[in-house]
């Protein structure tokens, strides 16, 4: 196994010399968790004890996965060292990672690395030798651009029809994973909202596509109701329906209901009945993995998207590039990443996540109609005051139908029991209604 080694460094802030661990050679076959550790750029990161300043070491690196037989090496360009010198360091840590592989594991491609230009061109080929591919990666990122643009649509009746009809080829059973694997990572992420908004939308477009996916049992339904209703299911396509519908339900609890019901089968002799429980608990577990394989490639592509934002030269510009990835997903995912980051004392690393998140954030404020710019400034404003002068500044775009957007934004929180924020807005609605002109204060909003 390659383990982390301690070594001393000096801190290019406030020189002051500290020792932290670093690791030249990260192996996955003996610590699998350091596959993740890598992709969300938290291997050979050091923080000052003394000054708090964080940030990666300019390391040579070798990954290795032997699943994969994948070897990559990496040595940067800021060490300035020759080219022969680069070939040697390289040879001695393949040198290294063979002393601890046993002489039966020793394969051919071990003394073939391949040779890194950078730490994104690394995670590239790593996420290639996962078969996710930079098409695969493209088509995950439409996809979720398609899931935004639903979400964006989905209170108006009409213009998700429409938008419905206009990408019907690709609301397929692949979306609807997807779409299931975001309502999962978003609850996973702490940010039920957003998985609440995504569930919604499922249900919507459930409503209005032709063929439709079956219905989702009621919340209340038991696991042998989900169970029945597999076992009805006539096909591996309308069973996969059934899973990607009642996903939420099936947990270990479901798991272990499914195992009872074919030990007691089995227990009372009747054998086929639980052959075909058996058959269907290996189905379920296939199309589960599968499931997974979504949310990782989805979680990856998110990851990497992040990292090449963060490490952008023109910052800017590649925000501006990538303005349709921008989803309440990315925001967990960013959010995750920043909070990790300060809690491994990695203080530098999340400023970066956290401006390049402020960044986006205005990008994405900039570039909202008025009447959204307005009423983002007001939801990040103190009331009276600051909601107050805000109204007042921008007097010429109240309007009736902005006043009915935020009470439909009030009443949208209080059904979801944001009764504080819902109560804010009812209060800065009553701001508002003071400063509309006379012509719109007619009973249609009075009565808002």
């Amino acid at each position: 196994m390659a383990v982390a080694v301690p070594v001393t460094v000096t801190c290019p802030t406030c020189r002051k010399p500290f020792v932290t661990q670093v690791r030249n050679i990260i192996d996955v076959g003996a610590e699998p968790e350091l596959k993740q550790a890598f992709l969300q750029g938290q291997v050979n990161v050091a923080t000052c004890p003394s000054c708090g300043q964080s940030g990666m070491m300019a390391l040579p690196l070798l990954y290795h996965d032997p699943d994969k037989q994948l070897l990559l090496a990496y040595v940067p360009d800021q060490l300035n060292m020759k080219l022969e010198d680069r070939e040697k360091m390289i040879g001695e840590l393949v040198n290294a990672l063979m002393k601890a592989t046993p002489p039966e594991k020793r394969k051919a491609y071990l003394f073939q690395p391949k040779t890194m230009l950078s730490p994104d061109r690394m995670i590239e080929e790593i996420l290639l030798g996962d078969g996710i591919t930079k098409e695969m990666l493209d088509a995950q990122r439409k996809a979720v651009a398609l899931i935004q643009d639903l979400l964006d649509t989905k209170d108006d009746e009409q213009r998700l029809q429409a938008m419905v009809e206009e990408h019907k080829a690709e609301l397929d059973y692949q979306f609807f994973l997807l779409l299931s694997a975001s309502i999962s990572g978003s609850a996973e992420a702490g940010d039920a909202e957003a998985a609440q908004d995504l569930e919604d939308l499922r249900a919507k477009l459930l409503d209005v596509l032709e063929p439709a996916l079956p219905e989702p049992l009621p919340a209340d339904a038991s696991k042998d109701e989900l169970i029945d209703k597999m076992l009805a299911a006539e096909g591996d396509e309308a069973l996969r329906g059934v899973v990607i519908s009642n996903l939420q339900m099936m947990d270990y609890a479901f798991y272990q209901a499914l195992t009872n019901r074919m030990e007691a089968r089995e227990a009372a002799g009747e054998a086929e009945q639980a052959e075909q429980l058996a058959a269907l608990r290996a189905k379920l577990l296939e199309l589960t993995q599968e499931l997974e394989q979504q949310a990782r490639e989805a979680q990856q592509a998110t990851i990497a998207l992040i990292e090449a934002l963060s490490t952008s030269e023109d910052q800017e510009q590649a925000i501006r590039e990538h303005a349709a990835e921008y989803d309440n997903y990315l925001f967990a995912v960013l959010g995750g990443m920043i909070d990790a980051a300060r809690n491994s004392g990695q203080s530098e690393r999340a400023d970066k996540l956290e401006l390049l998140q402020n960044n986006i954030v205005n990008f994405m404020e900039q570039n909202m109609p008025p009447e959204l710019r307005l009423l983002s400034s007001l939801l990040g404003a103190e009331y009276p005051d600051e909601t107050k002068q805000i109204l007042e500044e921008h007097a010429s775009e109240l309007s009736a139908d902005l006043v009915a957007a935020m009470n439909d934004l009030a009443t949208g929180w209080e059904g979801r029991g944001a009764q504080e924020a819902a109560d804010k807005m009812r209060q800065v609605i009553e701001q508002a209604k003071a400063l509309l002109p006379e012509t719109d204060a007619d009973e249609e909003w009075k009565s808002v």
